[in-house]
């Protein structure tokens, strides 16, 4: 969420708790490699171990369609401390659509695949690499294939947007493709995003969904407590301790699987799926032979201040946490700004 999920923000969200990950402003990447001040920017916490106060991780998110500078930038940004790296395939802006970027990729299913194969490559096996798309541009004819795309290029999580590109943020959201993307990739995480503006719409988008990782923006903005609404409700479910854990925008800590990411043989019955040749183990519709990873909840990092937090009323979150996220936002960016990005997000 470009102008509002700063780190003074991202501080605030995750000392309320609740939530496993983060993820940065998108950091654009051109036809250069950034110097290491612009990634200081974005994510402050790269010299705080990769993490906010709370101890929660941040996750550098790079937006760009080059192959090449987007895994140059993000081998930088893994040496400054990055504990992972996510790209961005969701940004509808129409001037990051305008100069390639964002939405745009994906028209073309392939790209994706390109780019997160050269990430990977350049990654290592140091942090995970994720991805975050929409079900489409203009249309969602090619979801399944977007999907395919992340999971050949080796993804280690997808998180999905549920609108297209031309969409926007106009409900309502499409949660039953996620569902369909989900079930093309059983090898991947799948994580839903959209339109999850309190308890009740978390639970509704697991039942149409079958998926309990979500991604929260808009919504965790207009009820900083949301992450933690959700966890709380989490906990009285049955098969809680098998969830892999709630997001902050996006990522799920812990994810098995970084050092290597299994094959992928296309998803059998997809018609138009071409494959994507030159990826190991790509060899169009075999199905799968093995079952999607066991997924455990990511342990809370101990910390004494995060735990002892008392509980929030959302009376107490609106008079004590926003304002003073404007207040200090002004370090950084005119509080006229950030109180129009404010009313702009939120509802």
């Amino acid at each position: 969420m470009e102008g509002i999920v700063d780190f003074v923000l991202r501080d605030l969200l995750t000392q309320i708790g609740g939530l496993s990950q983060c993820t940065t402003e998108f950091v654009r990447v051109t036809d250069k490699l950034n110097p290491p001040h612009v990634f200081y920017k974005y994510c402050p916490e790269l010299k705080n171990g990769g993490q906010t106060a709370a101890g929660v991780p941040v996750w550098v998110q790079l937006l760009g369609s080059s192959p090449e500078t987007l895994s140059e930038n993000a081998d930088l940004a893994i040496e400054l401390g990055a504990p992972g790296i996510d790209l961005n395939f969701g940004c509808p802006a129409k001037t990051v659509n305008r100069h390639d970027g964002g939405a745009t990729l994906l028209k073309t299913p392939e790209r994706l695949f390109h780019i997160i194969s050269a990430v990977r490559r350049s990654a290592r096996g140091r942090v995970p690499v994720s991805a975050k798309v929409r079900l489409g541009f203009d249309h969602k004819n090619f979801c399944l294939d977007i999907a395919q795309a992340v999971a050949a290029g080796g993804a280690h999580r997808l998180t999905i947007h549920a609108r297209t590109k031309l969409e926007g943020y106009q409900p309502p959201a499409h949660w039953e493709y996620i569902a369909q993307m989900a079930q093309a990739i059983p090898q991947v995480p799948v994580v839903a995003n959209g339109d999850i503006w309190s308890v009740e719409d978390y639970w509704e988008m697991v039942r149409v969904t079958g998926i309990h990782d979500v991604a929260l923006g808009r919504g965790l903005i207009a009820r900083p407590d949301l992450g933690r609404q959700i966890r709380q409700s989490l906990e009285g479910h049955p098969g809680f301790e098998s969830l892999q854990g709630l997001e902050g925008h996006p990522g799920v800590e812990g994810h098995p699987g970084v050092e290597g990411h299994p094959g992928v043989e296309g998803h059998p019955g997809v018609e138009g799926h071409h494959g994507f040749e030159g990826h190991p183990g790509v060899e169009g519709h075999h199905g799968f032979d093995a079952q999607a990873p066991t997924k455990s909840l990511p342990q809370q990092t101990e910390n004494p201040t995060h735990n002892a937090l008392p509980e929030l009323s959302w009376e107490q979150v609106r008079q004590q946490i926003l304002p003073r996220f404007v207040s200090m936002s002004s370090e950084f960016r005119n509080s006229d700004f950030a109180l129009a990005r404010l009313k702009q997000w939120t509802r």
